[in-house]
């Protein structure tokens, strides 16, 4: 077809040819680069949800140690630093939901990213409910305490140090014998006891483990018996009878509030397990995004390369069979004029 042109027709068409071929280098580097860009923003955005899951981690870390407290420096606590950071994550993976770049299996992947996210709230919603237990606890076991040294104090001065005062100056063995003895036992298997109970909390309250807890455990039985005994000691005293009840009811509130504190520890425990779990879940389904853009990224580098050598090459051929047609339709018109000489 191109013998029967003209001269000037295949000159346009060569030079026709080499603008599309530049155009669609230009076009083909175009469209590999800005999907290469989009799957490297997409890589970052995945990237920048698993720092702030970081920071998520951080704040559990702080809830951890602090609880709900706050120091006179901080706004906010780390239960509601922890809310902010996780609202945060939830609005990155959700903006990273929307990418319209976004492969359908890639979108599945953040969709179970984001449901695994809502799994780890919730588990951290079960740690804070542990941790508030024992902030309860700690608090009944402080009101009990009170109540218990207040009502010995009171006992002691009103009832027990005057009777005591009494026998020894009536002189009467039997009398001065007998509040001896009652002041004594409630001193060694009362207050003592109590006391040591109350240093086994302290412990239990530090270390939350199953070695303090036992410890504890061992204790109040001690107290309880304790107060058994004494509560014989005084039952012909109306006065401290009253005492041995109030202590005893006192006691139960303690004894309640410790088994609400352990309550409270396993709960942590568990949660804790979990959300370790549902943290390192989250992190496997990013990191298999990340993967997937990264492995796509590469694949559109890949055939851009392809491209971008297949039409040079293409155009090479293309001139050189260009350039011998143009020159033998130059050349012919000369071998016809030198042979009509």
């Amino acid at each position: 077809m191109l013998r029967t042109c003209s001269l000037s027709t295949k000159i346009v068409v060569g030079f026709g040819l080499v603008i599309a071929i530049a155009g669609a280098l230009g076009i083909a580097g175009r469209m590999s680069l800005n999907s290469v860009r989009t799957n490297l923003e997409l890589d970052q955005k995945g990237a920048s949800c698993l720092d702030q899951l970081n920071s998520c981690a951080a704040f559990r870390r702080e809830f951890a140690a602090k609880g709900f407290k706050k120091t006179a420096d901080e706004n906010k606590n780390a239960a509601e630093k922890w809310q902010e950071a996780y609202d945060e994550l939830l609005r990155r993976l959700a903006a990273l939901q929307r990418e319209e770049g976004l492969a359908d299996s890639d979108r599945g992947l953040v969709d179970v990213a984001v449901k695994q996210a809502e799994q780890y709230h919730a588990v951290f919603a079960r740690q804070a409910t542990g941790r508030q237990a024992k902030d309860e606890a700690v608090a009944i076991w402080t009101k009990a305490g009170w109540g218990i040294t207040e009502g010995i104090s009171k006992a002691t001065e009103a009832t027990i140090a005057p009777a005591v005062s009494a026998a020894q100056t009536s002189g009467k063995t039997e009398d001065i014998t007998r509040w001896a003895q009652i002041s004594g036992k409630l001193n060694q298997d009362v207050i003592q006891q109590f006391l040591l109970l109350r240093v086994t909390a302290v412990y239990l309250i530090a270390a939350n483990t199953d070695e303090k807890w036992a410890d504890y455990q061992k204790q109040l039985a001690a107290v309880h018996q304790g107060l058994d005994r004494w509560g014989e000691t005084v039952k012909a005293e109306s006065s401290l009878v009253s005492l041995a009840a109030d202590v005893k009811r006192f006691l139960a509130e303690y004894e309640a509030a410790g088994g609400k504190y352990h309550e409270g520890i396993l709960a942590e425990r568990a949660a804790d397990v979990e959300m370790t779990a549902a943290a390192k879940a989250i992190v496997d389904t990013v990191q298999q995004l990340r993967g997937s853009l990264s492995q796509e990224a590469a694949r559109v580098a890949v055939r851009g390369n392809r491209l971008m050598i297949s039409l040079p090459c293409g155009a090479v051929v293309l001139g050189v069979i260009l350039s011998l047609i143009t020159t033998r339709s130059i050349v012919r018109p000369f071998r016809q004029i030198f042979r009509g000489l």
